[in-house]
């Protein structure tokens, strides 16, 4: 699932076929998903869902672009690094 983990939705936007994390009525937190079934017999069961959250470990997207955009820089700074390098080696700096 792409959206962010935002808390605890009503059952009845419960997605089909997708693992997610249900609330039961007494009060346990179960994964599970929805297949054979509607939202109607799933609320005999569950209250509420939310998405997965990420696995341990595993860097989030936006986590993923700021690693990207700092390797982004780093490679800018070589490149300028290089050129300087170049251009003291052929004695103008």
């Amino acid at each position: 699932m792409t959206e962010q983990n935002t808390g605890w939705r009503d059952i009845s936007t419960a997605p089909y076929d997708e693992v997610v994390l249900f609330y039961t009525h007494d009060g346990n937190i179960v994964q599970d998903f929805m297949y054979d079934c509607g939202t109607k017999e799933m609320a005999r069961v569950y209250t509420h869902w939310q998405p997965l959250p990420p696995p341990p470990g595993e860097a989030g997207e936006s986590e993923i672009e700021a690693i990207q955009a700092r390797c982004d820089e780093l490679e800018a700074a070589v490149r300028d690094a290089v050129k300087f390098m170049q251009i003291v080696d052929q004695g103008g700096g």
